[in-house]
């Protein structure tokens, strides 16, 4: 079988050597993109795009160090779709600021590195992304809780959002894992209560056409995994709230997902003192 364009996560303590130097993949030209906290900090979560053949091993460099070299860091290049929300308003190209439902004021304010969404009382609004793709897939990012009661990671197949979905996220002191259909009615696969986090965690949410994982620092949340509301559809990723809630992204992604993560040796990295 042949895996192309493959993405690793390396959990290699070794390489906090070139993170903390915010080092590159200079010489060999490979795009990467390091996984940081909510400062900016760089965490040891390095994330690299590669061509890949089954049970054939690929070979390349790692340099750090210098502070001249070329830097090939870029979310864009490695992730099919990537925001960590740099500059200072929404990026219209990836997202549309909507509101579902209500009639009240609805923003997505956009400063250091952090998209702050909010809005009024008796009113649905968040973002839409422009694309996202088909199933399976993994979103990734890290968010928390302002204020509010309710906030939302889902995914839709109407390039428009609204209510017809498939969603983890909180409401009040509970995490629920839902589905919604066309007629306005809700599914539950799962509630547990749980308090929505006041600081930025990360946030992965794996969905097949089969089953669906959510994980908060890498601890898997719900025991509920069925998912039949989408199967081979297109489909578009939708963070929103309801009634005034008011929520922040760091960053935000999305990967393939494969069931075979291969194996990462490091025998060599060189630092360069140029």
């Amino acid at each position: 079988m042949r895996f192309n364009k493959l993405i690793f996560t390396f959990f290699v303590a070794l390489f906090l050597l070139f993170v903390s130097s915010y080092s590159t993949f200079a010489y060999s030209g490979i795009n990467y993109w390091v996984e940081h906290d909510e400062n900016g900090n760089p965490q040891n979560n390095v994330w690299v795009k590669v061509n890949l053949t089954a049970n054939q091993p690929l070979e390349f460099y790692v340099y750090y160090g210098s502070s001249t070299a070329p830097s090939y860091s870029d979310g864009d290049a490695v992730f099919e779709f990537f925001d960590d929300f740099d500059g200072s308003s929404l990026d219209t190209g990836k997202w549309s600021l909507k509101r579902w439902y209500g009639s009240g004021s609805y923003y997505a304010d956009v400063s250091n590195s952090i998209v702050k969404i909010h809005g009024d009382s008796d009113t649905t609004y968040g973002i839409i992304s422009k694309w996202f793709g088909n199933l399976p897939f993994v979103v990734e990012g890290m968010w928390k809780q302002v204020s509010g009661s309710e906030m939302w990671n889902a995914v839709t197949h109407l390039s428009e959002g609204g209510d017809n979905l498939l969603r983890v996220g909180y409401a009040s002191n509970r995490f629920l894992y839902q589905k919604r259909n066309g007629d306005g009615t809700y599914y539950t696969y799962e509630q547990i209560s749980r308090t929505p986090p006041s600081s930025f965690i990360n946030f992965k949410w794996i969905i097949t056409s089969t089953n669906s994982y959510y994980f908060e620092n890498m601890q898997q949340i719900n025991t509920v995994t069925t998912q039949d509301k989408y199967s081979s559809e297109n489909l578009y990723l939708q963070l929103y709230g309801w009634d005034g809630s008011y929520f922040d992204y760091d960053y935000i992604f999305k990967g393939n997902f494969v069931n075979y993560q291969g194996v990462i040796s490091v025998n060599t990295c060189v630092n360069l003192l140029f």
